[in-house]
């Protein structure tokens, strides 16, 4: 397993990144987007994640990885879910649990390499 922290400061959002790789198989990663909470409100801090999200596909170890899943993680699900873009990609699933760092949102994505995803 291959453990590392993305953080982009101009961002204010950092990755934790896993990847489970064993050569010629299917390789696992699992990503967890925390945003710095700044004192702005839930639109502002999506849109951060939504921009981590598109930088998180350009780094070189995700190159040709598929989205399966991404989960977010709403302090206000009833209120803040009808904020977010549709997004048919993959599986999305919303869960009201607040951040215990204080942000309103964040995001756990799971992707694959060496498979299709359908």
């Amino acid at each position: 397993m291959d453990r590392r922290i993305i953080h982009w400061k101009e961002l204010g959002v950092s990755a934790e990144v896993s990847a489970f790789v064993q050569p010629g198989r299917v390789e696992e990663i699992h990503a967890i987007l925390h945003v710095e909470p700044q004192g702005d409100l839930f639109e502002s801090q999506l849109d951060r994640i939504y921009q981590a999200e598109a930088l998180i596909q350009k780094d070189p170890q995700m190159e040709g990885a598929a989205f399966v899943m991404k989960r977010y993680f709403l302090s206000d699900a009833t209120n803040q879910q009808p904020l977010m873009r549709q997004d048919d990609s993959c599986a999305v699933s919303v869960i009201q649990q607040p951040c215990l760092d204080g942000s309103k949102v964040a995001v756990w994505l799971y992707l694959v390499k060496g498979a299709q995803v359908y």
